[in-house]
């Protein structure tokens, strides 16, 4: 489904343990994202995981490359924004050299 993304330092922190105790390990980067097509989703707090994530599939599917997920609620109630990303559309590692005046800027949190 891509690369998820957030500005929220606990909210990359907390996926990343998750991912960790899962045995994926787990690796916070800072990174530098550019959308061509970005859609928005505003939740209201009751929608399921599996509802969020048919959203950002038919997203995809209506040409969006990018999804800015608004009052999302992680498991642990933390509450924040994240962005999907598809893969083709991946962010770059903020200190790899690209124009970071035509990126977004975020910390993905993603198994190693």
């Amino acid at each position: 489904m891509g690369v998820s993304t957030t500005r929220n330092p606990e909210l990359a922190a907390e996926f990343a343990d998750r991912a960790a105790r899962s045995g994926n390990g787990q690796n916070i980067l800072p990174l530098l994202h550019r959308a061509n097509r970005p859609a928005q989703i505003d939740l209201t707090g009751h929608e399921t995981n599996h509802q969020i994530a048919a959203t950002v599939a038919q997203a995809w599917e209506d040409g969006y490359d990018a999804v800015l997920i608004r009052n999302f609620t992680s498991p642990s109630s933390t509450i924040g924004q994240v962005t999907a990303a598809q893969p083709r559309n991946q962010g770059h590692e903020s200190y790899g050299g690209h124009d970071s005046r035509s990126f977004n800027g975020a910390a993905a949190a993603q198994p190693r």
